[in-house]
């Protein structure tokens, strides 16, 4: 189904008829290779979502860890998640909130603008 839907053919009976052995075989070694199509996609943004999460945690916490890995954050689909001991559900929320924090953090508030005087007498802003 997979390579059917990578090659863009509706109907893979016809599309597994039209092809050798060595076809289908050839395709499943570049699939090994060079992944392609939602197990690719997964794995890509499994990367970036590990990458910001350390970046922020490390920024947050200014500890060198790096607790997010790729293959933590790639979906498991039919599996059933093996339950969390107390410890590591708190330290997971922790983690995951200590980011968001850091990431909704506002900028600090600017000083105002230096003032000085005029040859009037009036206060007027310095140009920039």
């Amino acid at each position: 189904m997979r390579l059917a839907k990578e090659l863009k053919v509706p109907n893979v009976n016809r599309m597994l008829r039209s092809m050798s052995g060595k076809d289908l075989t050839e395709w499943m070694a570049y699939a090994e290779i060079e992944p392609f199509g939602e197990d690719r996609d997964d794995l890509r943004m499994a990367i970036l979502g590990s990458f910001l999460g350390n970046v922020l945690y490390q920024v947050n916490t200014g500890n060198e860890d790096m607790p997010f890995a790729p293959q933590d954050l790639m979906p498991q689909f039919g599996k059933v998640a093996e339950p969390m001991n107390k410890e590591d559900a708190i330290a997971a929320l922790d983690a995951i909130f200590t980011a968001l924090a850091v990431a909704t953090k506002p900028a600090p508030i600017p000083p105002p603008l230096p003032q000085q005087k005029n040859t009037d007498g009036e206060r007027e802003l310095e140009e920039i």
